[in-house]
């Protein structure tokens, strides 16, 4: 466990410095210098790229986490097994290759009216899924040598700062859009070459023609993971891509744009549950080898403490500021409630911990494929009825249900057929401290912009912070106060 809180530690410190340059471009410069049509062309392509780039993965990074630990071996090359990882890859996007060109003149007709704007960029489809593909095959491979802290610094903040070069070029006026999108594909190359050097400096990227030796035992086991990574791993690339893309159907590229910025400040309440998710793991898959059930439990219990109460931390600072910042865009201002809605359902992902981690190693992960269905039919079906109602905060509110519909099913699940749930009596004291914190902060008076970000920023923080100390909520959150605390009195 301690290996594990020092790396989520040191992975949400560099998640937020990335965060930091995200905000800037992403949260204010991209918003400010693109138009809302461009901002919207930039994230469909992302989009599309996420899920397409999914299925040309055909399940095998989920392989990799689920059954990586049983061919490890360092002597031997691990049995080849990343050649076979790289075979497969390249199968899965050849596959997209055509995939592609027989239903691109369907993404001609979809988009030609609503984005034509997008129509006119969708040949970069190629590149973008090309490099997410590689990326997520060398980022889970390092991640299973216990190695995660590396693909996140390079993704969210060396990345970051190379796009952030690149856009200075186009707010100066020495490059056009169609020129930013192009260096925004070479951005995104960065991070797989640091992956590359990083596992070739520990010689862990030892390629050659020579594949791992299965049995049909194996051979049908890996089938059968990869099929069922497809199923279950949808699940967070649906509630990450369908609400945009029906947005983008409904109201076009430019609501597209507003939308999609508002996500991104969703998606700074997430940061420390990605850095645990990464790094966790490989540690969960190792406890289920094991059958170390203790173990997952301490976990489980100890990710959802620790995640809401960071998670819910960020989202009343960044509630509290919305109207700070829409006096610097106050174009968006329509998002707003976007933020607040799709914040909650973060909520809701953060307070479960690491439920979806533990199902899908456990032997029970083929009925990830049950909640997939739920989840799928529950975000199409919300999206639809919501976005047109309310536009685009409509889509907000869609994505809030379908969460929640699929998280307390999960739950559900886990618990029963697992003996293993992440609330506490601790939960319910924390789930106090936030509403009393979200209230609270309704009460401090606005001051001029700078001084009362960070005025209310700090109020906040000491309250909660204050309270969630005193009242021993989180035993990680009380020893780091307690090793600072001697560091001052010194």
């Amino acid at each position: 466990m301690g290996t594990i809180a020092k790396q989520t530690l040191r992975g949400s410190v560099l998640s937020y410095a990335g965060i930091a340059f995200g905000f800037l471009t992403a949260g204010l410069l991209f918003p400010k210098f693109l138009t809302k049509e461009e901002v919207g062309v930039l994230y469909l392509l992302i989009k599309y790229a996420l899920l397409f780039s999914f299925f040309a993965n055909l399940g095998f990074n989920t392989i990799t986490l689920k059954l990586f630990s049983f061919y490890r071996n360092p002597e031997n090359n691990h049995n080849n097994f990343f050649n076979l990882k790289i075979l497969v890859n390249l199968v899965g996007f050849f596959l997209f290759c055509i995939a592609y060109y027989c239903f691109k003149p369907y993404l001609i007709e979809r988009n030609i009216e609503q984005s034509k704007l997008l129509v006119d960029y969708l040949y970069l489809l190629i590149p973008f899924v090309a490099i997410y593909m590689v990326f997520g095959a060398l980022d889970t491979y390092n991640r299973v040598l216990y190695n995660a802290i590396q693909g996140t610094f390079l993704r969210d903040f060396v990345q970051r700062i190379v796009i952030l070069f690149f856009l200075s070029f186009f707010i100066l006026g020495y490059f056009n859009f169609k020129n930013f999108l192009h260096t925004y594909v070479l951005s995104l190359c960065i991070p797989i070459l640091g992956l590359i050097y990083f596992l070739a400096q520990r010689r862990e990227l030892k390629l050659s023609f020579e594949l791992i030796k299965l049995t049909k035992t194996q051979k049908r086991e890996m089938i059968s993971v990869g099929a069922f990574g497809l199923f279950s791993g949808i699940a967070p690339i649906l509630v990450s891509t369908v609400d945009t893309l029906m947005v983008n159907d409904y109201l076009g590229s430019e609501k597209t744009g507003v939308y999609a910025t508002m996500i991104f400040f969703s998606t700074v309440i997430i940061a420390p549950s990605k850095a645990l998710v990464r790094i966790g793991t490989p540690f969960i898959a190792d406890a289920w080898k094991e059958g170390n059930l203790v173990k997952i439990d301490e976990l489980h219990k100890r990710s959802g403490i620790n995640q809401l109460l960071f998670s819910a931390l960020v989202f009343i600072g960044i509630w509290s500021n919305m109207d700070n910042l829409f006096e610097i865009i106050p174009e968006y201002t329509e998002g707003k409630y976007i933020v607040f809605y799709l914040g909650l359902a973060s909520l809701a992902n953060m307070a479960v911990g690491m439920n979806q981690v533990i199902l899908s190693t456990s032997p029970l992960y083929k009925y990830q494929t049950l909640f997939v269905i739920i989840l799928s039919i529950s975000v199409v079906v919300s999206n639809a009825v919501f976005i047109p109602l309310y536009g685009i905060t409509g889509a907000a509110i869609a994505t809030l249900i379908a969460t929640l519909i699929v998280n307390i099913s999960k739950c559900l699940f886990v618990y029963l057929k697992l003996k293993t749930q992440p609330f506490s009596s601790k939960t319910i004291v924390l789930v106090l401290i936030i509403i009393t914190t979200y209230f609270v902060q309704y009460t401090i008076p606005k001051m001029y912009f700078l001084i009362d970000i960070t005025i209310r920023s700090l109020i906040i923080s000491i309250f909660f912070l204050g309270l969630c100390y005193a009242l021993k909520v989180s035993d990680d959150l009380n020893r780091q106060v307690k090793k600072v605390l001697q560091v001052l009195k010194k």
